[in-house]
């Protein structure tokens, strides 16, 4: 059989580090579509997988091809294949409702989904561990020459949102993201409307904690789609980093949100943290809601802060956690007395993932919006772009030792 270079765990009983192999192309039948790589983004979801640190792998005699966060070209279709043009740029979902079949990336329809009320949508799955997540640790993902796939888990990047982005077609490995911070940022909203009489988008004072890809897009999803504008970054890096320039500096760059920056402060507890900046901050942030935050989404990937960001959120108020990491051993605890906040004063805490092919597409056409208004905002966030052929564990430390001046990095499999 035909092989193409990936980037992929080796087999194995115990797990490796990632590096650049040579592989066999997928598996190709007439259910099936056969993809070209154009790019991969580059994800903290990746790393753990990457280094070798975690052993999720289903099948540890085939090598684990990384990397979640994918665009390519669509090359051949099967005769019995979703028909999609030849040609078309598409993105892959990530959770699906699919068993792999073997290795090669073939899959069948989850045995439940005629039965499922949720079928379709992974995302609300209610059946715990009964979907499939390629590229995230446990099934083979994107970062090779081609994949083979479902056509129904591909979302079509239209000629449109194609023409919006021009030669930098790269800022689409940021529409995966997107939909995470769309299905956060509508599920707030849902939330918030059941819990208070006609919220306002200029009234309601909105946090958004972690700026990474998905922090920033959220921040893009609030201001471009739903109108809000009183929106809030905070992160643990000085103002004199990226994110606070996409957040705050006018101009070409970013946003031009003016004092809109928070630094969070990592060496007092998060809870004593909240507590004292909303205190000293009341008279600049006093609305209905006590000074206080009546959104919050958080995506920093340490779920010991949500407890903490309790105290920063308002009665009726919802906080939305995005950034826990599967599998951390973290504790999460939070006091009595926050419970209590949480029922005397209507709170709601959720969780959110991607997955809906919905906010794949409404993710697009925002991303399109924006980088029509906001077109440096988008390219400052990818730090580095390389060829696929350039990764190697030292790559990815180098990326990891530039984080705060580095948001994401794009590797390009357009040779």
């Amino acid at each position: 059989m035909p092989t193409m270079r990936a980037i992929a765990v080796p087999t194995g009983e115990s797990i490796q580090p990632a590096e650049l192999l040579d592989i066999q192309q997928p598996q190709f039948d007439l259910k099936s579509v056969l993809v070209k790589t154009k790019w991969v983004g580059v994800c903290a979801t990746d790393t753990p997988s990457l280094h070798g640190e975690v052993d999720q792998r289903k099948d540890k005699a085939s090598p684990l091809v990384a990397f979640h966060e994918a665009v390519g070209e669509v090359l051949e279709r099967g005769l019995e294949a979703l028909s999609i043009p030849e040609g078309t740029w598409v993105i892959p979902l990530v959770r699906r409702c699919q068993e792999p079949i073997g290795g090669g990336g073939v899959f069948r329809p989850c045995q439940y989904i005629g039965e499922c009320p949720q079928a379709g949508h992974p995302e609300y799955c209610p059946r715990e561990g009964q979907y499939t997540s390629r590229g995230t640790g446990k099934q083979s993902g994107f970062g090779a020459q081609f994949f083979s796939d479902d056509g129904s888990w591909l979302v079509w990047v239209s000629d449109k949102v194609r023409g919006e982005f021009g030669d930098r077609g790269y800022l689409l490995t940021l529409a995966e993201p997107m939909s995470i911070a769309q299905n956060a940022v509508r599920t707030a909203l849902n939330l918030r409307r059941a819990k208070a009489r006609e919220p306002s988008p200029f009234h309601d004072n909105v946090l958004v904690v972690g700026l990474g890809p998905i922090g920033l897009l959220a921040v893009f999803t609030l201001l471009e789609q739903y109108g809000y504008t009183n929106v809030y970054g905070a992160d643990i890096y000085d103002p004199s980093n990226i994110r606070a320039e996409i957040i705050t500096r006018t101009g070409s760059l970013g946003l031009g949100l003016v004092e809109q920056y928070i630094q969070v402060d990592t060496t007092i507890d998060a809870g004593e943290f909240w507590d004292d900046w909303t205190k000293c901050n009341e008279d600049r942030l006093r609305k209905e809601g006590e000074g206080k935050f009546q959104i919050i989404i958080e995506a920093t990937g340490q779920p010991q802060v949500v407890g903490g960001l309790l105290s920063a959120l308002a009665p009726s108020g919802v906080l939305i956690a995005l950034g826990v990491p599967e599998g951390s051993q973290s504790r999460l605890s939070i006091p009595a007395d926050k419970l209590a906040r949480v029922v005397t004063r209507s709170q709601t805490l959720s969780g959110s993932v991607n997955a809906s092919r919905q906010d794949f597409v409404d993710g697009l056409d925002c991303l399109a919006k924006c980088y029509r208004k906001y077109s440096g905002a988008l390219i400052g966030m990818i730090g580095r772009r390389n060829n696929y052929t350039e990764y190697s564990p030292a790559w990815l430390g180098a990326h990891e030792e530039r984080k705060e001046q580095e948001i994401k990095a794009v590797l390009s499999f357009d040779l």
